[in-house]
């Protein structure tokens, strides 16, 4: 025991040191910034003020300009001047596969296809663009922006406009915290789990290259998204600022100009705080805006490979062998999941709060609580609180099934529960204080929904003011409507199970087909595991019954919460906002499937397990393929 305290103690202290280390070395003593290089001869268009624009095809406010029209130009008249690079200077970041055009004239020649210079499409998202035109004197310049975007300055040059990338000590505080916490909360969790628990519920060897190989297979997945998938752009723009600028931003900053908020608004920005140090350590080797926003991806990745862990590790405490790998597969091997873990988004960190909180449950139910799951707990509630707030009902199940597990353990203890509870509030207030009270001090506004609705109805464009969405409430319809007539079931399934891109990229038909089978066998299988279990008149303690009770109120309150949002707040038929439900649709699809194959012999089970996961896991796959080709 003396020498399993001693290892930990060690594993601890490598882990700050290191993490020390990191920290103080990309922060405080080496720090990247990727700069423009501009030539002497350089001519700044707009920042100058000496040359006159015309923007035809563009709605102009301020410094963003949307597009009007299919034909959308900026022309500058008489800057007689030699252009061979041209610089273009974005205020936000623009969106991959955006086109643009630059055309030269001469001697009051019109603007033509002939006398088009180049045509540029972006490949990743940035900042900024280069196009090298070789135009040679130019008497007007006419560019082709295909979309919306915010300009800083456009600056044309003779000579060759490069980017560098420049080293700079600027140290902040909060980045070095930010670097230092993430990195020795990795190493310890990755080292103690990975090494030193060798109690009876840690994994088999198999197992953790299980998740290791989920881990690998997640990771190919940042690669398929040469767009932006949904929120990605405005979750970033955040992450970005704090690279950038060492803060959180405030206000309008990084705001986006058609929404008129940011995500910034809200408190729920753990994955913008985490992305910081993968970009960090990126900066350090490149500072390219695609490989900036790859490394952003890999938290979604680590969160999708951890929430596969603590899956495996609740499923073994429930079910026997070989049914605990069906409802890790669920989880593991469903295309959306997989595809959430190739983004930047706050659902997949959700959802490792809710795996953690998941196990914790678990653990409890077959031991007792000791302050290792108080603290389990506390992690999980945190990341729910910090990530997406329709992970919520897993906090509230979280303090009913506390509450309810320890008397019935326990009975009349209250000097346990007392020094139990004191500890889970103090820890947990401590890892989330900081962003809530941030914006109280800020916003006044704990939750960040007055605030962020004002900045969307003040600043937003058009229709996008959040007064003028057309929900099915605003139209007069019915819920009933909502969820037939508008398709709403239909198409939150189909985005459960796997709908890739901006919500355009669908699966094969049978796919779908295969999961609605699937899940309706399992609840088939769950209610005759319910009644077989009635008929027995077996009697069921309080505690199960709680633990049931919980899983099943946070399915169902994610998939009531979804319905909530697209009718009362803008119509948005999303299965990932159902996902906070997945773990516990998983594993009631476990037991369903174990209350229809329990009775047959041990071949045959394995046979109908390995036979279900090679399936979800080859259809995983095959969905990789699609988004790929």
């Amino acid at each position: 025991m003396l020498k399993n305290k001693f290892r930990f103690r060690y594993i601890i202290i490598i882990s700050l040191i290191c993490a020390l280390a990191v920290a103080v070395i990309g922060e405080g003593i080496i720090s990247a910034e990727r700069v423009v290089n501009l030539p002497d001869d350089s001519v700044r268009l707009l920042s100058d003020g000496s040359y006159a624009i015309s923007a035809e095809g563009y709605s102009v406010e301020g410094e963003n300009f949307y597009a009007s029209s299919i034909d959308p130009q900026l022309i500058f008249d008489d800057i007689n001047t030699e252009v061979n690079y041209i610089y273009i200077d974005f205020a936000s970041i623009v969106l991959p596969r955006m086109t643009i055009q630059a055309f030269t004239t001469n001697e009051n020649l019109h603007f033509t296809a002939e006398n088009s210079s180049a045509v540029f499409t972006t490949s990743y998202t940035s900042d900024y663009v280069i196009l090298k035109v070789d135009a040679g004197q130019c008497e007007d310049l006419r560019l082709d922006l295909d979309g919306n975007f915010t300009l800083d300055d456009i600056v044309v040059s003779a000579s060759q406009i490069t980017m560098q990338t420049k080293l700079f000590s600027n140290f902040s505080f909060l980045a070095a915290f930010v670097l230092f916490a993430g990195i020795a909360f990795a190493l310890i969790c990755f080292m103690y789990f990975m090494f030193y628990s060798n109690s009876k519920h840690s994994l088999q060897m198999s197992e953790k290259l299980f998740v290791l190989g989920c881990l690998v297979f997640y990771s190919m997945w940042i690669f398929t998204s040469p767009y932006y998938c949904p929120d990605e752009t405005m979750r970033f723009d955040v992450s970005e600022f704090l690279f950038e600028n060492g803060r959180l931003p405030v206000g309008r900053e990084a705001a986006h100009p058609v929404w008129g908020f940011s995500y910034a608004l809200l408190p729920t920005m753990l994955c913008n705080l985490l992305d910081y140090i993968p970009m960090k350590l990126m900066s350090l080797f490149s500072t390219n805006g695609f490989a900036l926003l790859l490394s952003a991806r890999m938290i979604s990745v680590v969160s999708a490979a951890a929430t596969v862990y603590f899956m495996l590790k609740a499923s073994k405490l429930i079910f026997k062998k070989p049914f605990y790998m069906i409802p890790v597969c669920v989880v593991a091997a469903i295309p959306q999941f997989a595809f959430l873990s190739g983004y930047v988004n706050n659902d997949m960190l959700a959802l490792l709060g809710i795996s953690i909180i998941l196990y914790t449950w678990t653990l409890v139910l077959k031991e007792d609580w000791s302050f290792m799951s108080c603290f389990m707990l506390c992690v999980g509630m945190s990341i729910c609180a910090l990530s997406y707030y329709n992970s919520y009902t897993w906090v509230l199940m979280s303090m009913l099934f506390y509450l309810v597990s320890y008397f019935s353990k326990h009975k009349k203890d209250f000097r346990g529960f007392t020094k139990y509870t004191a500890f889970i509030v103090i820890v947990t207030l401590a890892m989330i204080s900081y962003i809530f009270l941030r914006h109280l001090v800020l916003y006044k506004d704990l939750l960040g929904f007055n605030i962020s609705h004002e900045y969307g109805e003040t600043y937003g464009q058009g229709n996008y003011k959040p007064s003028l969405r057309a929900t099915p409430q605003n139209k007069g319809y019915s819920i009933w409507y909502m969820l037939f007539d508008m398709h709403w079931l239909k198409i939150s399934f189909q985005s459960f199970v796997g709908v890739f891109g901006g919500m355009s990229v669908f699966l094969r038909g049978s796919v779908y087909r295969f999961y609605a089978l699937l899940f309706a066998v399992a609840f088939l299988g769950a209610f005759i595991g319910a009644l077989a279990f009635i008929a027995k008149k077996k009697k069921i303690t309080l505690l199960k019954a709680v633990y049931v009770f919980c899983i099943l109120a946070c399915m169902t309150g994610a998939l009531g919460l979804s319905i909530y949002y697209s009718y009362f707040d803008d119509f948005q038929p999303q299965g990932r906002y159902c996902y906070p439900g997945l773990p516990a649709l998983a594993m009631l699809v476990g037991f369903g499937i174990y209350s229809l194959c329990s009775r047959l012999k041990k071949e045959h089970q394995y046979a109908i397990v390995a036979g279900l996961c090679a399936v979800l896991f080859a259809i995983d796959i095959d969905a990789l393929l699609t988004v790929l080709y």
